[in-house]
């Protein structure tokens, strides 16, 4: 005698069975019915095991546990697998990020120490000095990255400086 009420459709095995809340309930409902499902069939289960499909228990007539993973430990494995990945990705390009902020960082701070060594240059009126300075600075920008409000600024000593010169 099957019982009915307990039946759900298991998308591990692709097939109808028996679904039990805990490990004792299946345990019981083996010891108390197994006489009458050996009257109906020649298989009769012989333990209880928890289903991750289903998230619940089942019983099997086979002995022992099968040493293959099923098809949801797979899927769950694929899926941790490819967190670690995604996660180890996100790390990387966080840690790249960094990277390029610390270079910009101190790049930034280069350039704004250069600048203040051609605003110096000109007030001592080396205006030779502090234009190779500004070419110097140009061609820097050329290969970092600089601010635009940063060019902008050595733009405006490069020009200056060569309507000085020019004169």
């Amino acid at each position: 005698m099957k019982p009915t009420k307990n039946r759900v459709f298991c998308n591990e095995c692709r097939r109808p069975k028996m679904l039990f809340e805990t490990e004792k309930k299946a345990l019981l409902f083996m010891k108390f019915n197994n006489e009458e499902i050996a009257s109906e069939n020649d298989i009769v289960p012989t333990r209880a095991y928890f289903c991750e499909a289903c998230g619940g228990w089942h019983l099997t007539h086979f002995s022992a546990p099968q040493q293959n993973k099923s098809k949801t430990q797979m899927v769950i494995e694929y899926m941790h697998t490819q967190q670690a990945i995604r996660k180890a990705q996100a790390e990387a390009r966080k840690q790249l990020l960094d990277e390029k902020n610390k270079i910009r960082q101190e790049t930034h701070t280069e350039v704004i120490n250069q600048l203040s060594e051609i605003d110096k240059q000109i007030k001592k009126g080396n205006t030779a000095e502090a234009l190779a300075l500004v070419k110097k600075l140009l061609e820097l920008s050329k290969t970092k990255y600089i601010t635009p409000k940063v060019k902008k600024r050595i733009n405006k000593r490069y020009l200056l400086l060569t309507s000085k010169y020019a004169s």
